[in-house]
């Protein structure tokens, strides 16, 4: 899925697209980003988030398996 927004020659996703390409629910999005654990730009037209933001906000939430010493 492309961002179909444009604002100042940047890409952004609104807060449905965003949710839908995360896997998460909007409440969730909305949670987020009053706890400041996701960047989004509070527009007029409601919450846009750039690609880059979602993906810093993906890998905080990457779990990366344990090395194991057996």
């Amino acid at each position: 899925m492309k961002p179909n927004i444009l604002l100042n020659n940047i890409l952004y996703y609104n807060i449905e697209e965003a949710a839908q390409l995360l896997n998460i629910s909007v409440r969730t999005i909305r949670r987020e980003i009053h706890s400041r654990k996701i960047k989004a730009l509070d527009h007029p037209k409601g919450y846009m988030f750039r690609p880059d933001w979602l993906n810093e906000w993906l890998n905080s939430k990457t779990i990366e398996k344990k090395k194991s010493y057996r």
